[in-house]
């Protein structure tokens, strides 16, 4: 059997323990990873996980995500835009930044010193 396949047979129990670790590190108030809140922005967006305890969790967060910097790039011969966004977990004043080339995210920070520094060397 190729790790793949393990991999697709085995991801939706993967997704519900990566569910219950941020539900719970967030219960006991320890900070979040900047790819953990960048999850829970993301999933919120779509608020279909079919889970109803995940998708309560989540509609209990407040979300925002308000853009800090931006500016045009070229990439690859094409403009494109660079946007260091914030995301900002309300209920548990959680803050990480995003580094978006379009509306791909290529990078998170829980720090905006180096979000910045990121931002400004492309």
């Amino acid at each position: 059997m190729s790790l793949l396949r393990k991999y697709d047979e085995n991801k939706p129990a993967l997704m519900q323990i990566g569910r219950d670790a941020i539900r719970e590190r967030v219960r006991l108030g320890l900070e979040l990873s900047a790819k953990d809140v960048g999850y829970i922005v993301e999933e919120k967006v779509m608020l279909n996980a079919g889970d109803d305890e995940w998708d309560m969790f989540l509609e209990q967060l407040e979300i925002s995500k308000v853009p800090v910097k931006g500016r045009d790039i070229v990439v690859d011969g094409k403009y494109a835009r660079v946007t260091l966004e914030c995301n900002i977990v309300h209920n548990h004043a959680v803050i990480t930044y995003s580094l978006l080339v379009g509306t791909k995210v290529i990078n998170q920070f829980t720090d905006y010193a180096n979000a910045l520094e990121e931002f400004n060397a492309l």
